[in-house]
């Protein structure tokens, strides 16, 4: 076999092989021979029609099935013999697959670059402090109350808090906009359910009351005629409910499994505590990923090196759903998640060359303790877990997170790790960390211990704090949705980071209900 590799541009190889003709025609013969074995062909037994015969009929056909399969296996070999790390799979050209000659093809193909790590006691890393306040857990059990409120009807005007049911259109020049017509259309006042001149103007309203209001069109809008255009809105509310919460009681605590108070305690008490442990465990998980967030930007940051089109370009594809949703996004879309797409390619493959160079393989207590808290969170963790071991797939994409995990507690190893005091609500939330304060200057020592200090290793500086434990979450019944929080702004981190599997987030989530980071 002869190759020869030609660099067309950057990380894309053209890479040219030959095969010798007499292994190509012997594979050719070897497959004649068994087609004639299995053959059955009017006018001969089955197993006795001539080779000539085979060829005669289906030797072009013979030939070019064999050809791929032998361009597939010396593709491998190629490979392999050249040390060729392939990004993705090959674009092949069959050159020539003609009889007594070399079968020639080309494949061009982009490899994974050679990455050359920085050094990571440059870096400055946040890492955020919270502590849960009394606060945070009076808002807690106040969601607790509100996801599990009864609706009864109100005979008053709309309020805040308040479940309506209305009637709207939308209109330009007289004309309804066919996506702003809805009917016995629900939602809760002030709650952020509805678009916001429709929540604003159901305010106020009686049942059976219309009000007209004016609504702008978003610049974003799918019809270009209509964007920035001020169109008119009509609603008409046609039932109003208020919340009624539940109380504090024995029937509310028992929904959570709170135990008898022992001692004098109140159940009251027992439920704080317990939805303060979740809470707790929420925080540690959340706070886990904002560092790793942290840490996967500054990666991001201090590496500078080409990366394999073909790696962003399936990113890309995955962000957006799919090859066809790609299509349909607007070119600005596109350039922002190919920007998110590369940002995750380059932060992959320094993860990959960490992982190689330190010969790291994810800590087998450390998935046990992932599987654990993963089945922690469903009626029958027993069932759960046998299926994740069961499933390949599923135990790989756990392997890889914590493999990422011991990358990540390695890079804070040497980094310098800078505490942040957030609250617990803005850690859970996962808003961006504030940015970091200036370093400050070395202070100069005296000349006589200059000698003495450069003999001591800078473990304050390159230690990194243990990191929280993230713990496994109690059994709770399913309850309605908790109140949703506001969406966090995009980072360079968020898009900088590659999500390896969905393990460990959202305890509270999975407890109390809808996701709340």
């Amino acid at each position: 076999m002869r190759v020869s590799i030609e660099t067309t541009s950057g990380l894309e190889r053209k890479v040219t092989v030959a095969v010798p003709s007499e292994s190509f025609e012997e594979q050719i013969e070897k497959r004649l021979r068994s087609t004639a074995r299995e053959a059955q062909l009017p006018g001969f037994r089955r197993g006795k029609v001539p080779v000539k015969e085979i060829r005669r009929r289906f030797g072009t056909s013979l030939r070019q099935e064999v050809a791929v399969e032998l361009v597939e296996s010396s593709y491998n070999d190629m490979v392999n013999q050249e040390n060729l790390n392939p990004a993705g799979q090959p674009a092949i050209e069959l050159v020539n697959i003609e009889a007594d000659a070399d079968l020639e093809f080309v494949a061009t193909v982009e490899v994974l670059p050679e990455v050359e790590l920085a050094d990571f006691h440059t870096l400055r890393i946040g890492q955020p402090e919270a502590a849960i306040a009394a606060s945070d857990v009076d808002a807690m059990v106040q969601n607790l109350r509100e996801q599990r409120v009864a609706w009864t009807a109100a005979e008053r005007p709309a309020a805040a808090q308040d479940r309506v049911r209305v009637d709207y259109t939308v209109q330009v020049d007289g004309k309804a906009i066919d996506d702003r017509a809805r009917e016995d259309v629900q939602f809760v006042v002030g709650r952020g359910e509805a678009f916001e001149e429709l929540d604003a103007a159901v305010a106020g309203m009686a049942v059976d009351e219309t009000r007209a209001f004016p609504v702008a069109i978003s610049e974003e809008h799918p019809d270009t005629e209509l964007r920035g255009r001020e169109a008119i809105g009509e609603v008409t509310l046609k039932a109003v409910d208020e919340p009624i919460l539940p109380e504090l009681d024995d029937a509310f605590f028992d929904d959570f499994d709170v135990g008898e108070a022992q001692d004098g305690g109140s159940r009251l008490a027992m439920f704080r505590d317990d939805v303060r442990e979740r809470m707790q465990a929420e925080l540690d998980a959340a706070a886990r990923r904002v560092t790793r967030r942290e840490v996967m930007s500054a990666l991001y940051r201090i590496h500078d090196f080409e990366v394999p089109k073909t790696l962003v370009e399936a990113e890309a594809e995955r962000e957006s759903r799919g090859p066809e949703d790609a299509e349909e996004l607007p070119d600005d879309m596109r350039e922002i998640i190919a920007d998110i797409a590369e940002r995750r390619v380059r932060v992959q493959l320094v993860v990959r060359e960490i992982v190689a160079q330190q010969s790291m393989e994810a800590d087998a207590e450390r998935v046990e303790e992932r599987i654990e808290e993963i089945v922690g969170a469903y009626e029958s963790p027993r069932e759960m877990r046998n299926w994740i071991y069961a499933d390949e797939t599923q135990l790989e994409r756990i392997e890889a997170a914590v493999l990422e995990e011991q990358v990540m507690d390695y890079v804070l190893e040497q980094a310098q790790v800078v505490p942040v005091s957030m609250s617990y609500k803005d850690v859970v939330a996962g808003r961006p960390l504030p940015e970091l304060p200036p370093a400050e200057e070395p202070k100069a020592l005296p000349p006589q211990d200059a000698e003495a200090h450069d003999a001591v290793p800078a473990v304050a500086e390159a230690a990194a704090p243990e990191p929280a434990a993230e713990g496994s979450p109690p059994s709770a019944p399913e309850p309605l949705p908790a109140e949703p929080q506001a969406e966090p702004a995009m980072s360079e981190a968020e898009d900088a980071a590659a999500e390896a599997d969905g393990a460990g987030r959202g305890l509270l989530r999975r407890l109390f209900g809808r996701n709340r980071s």
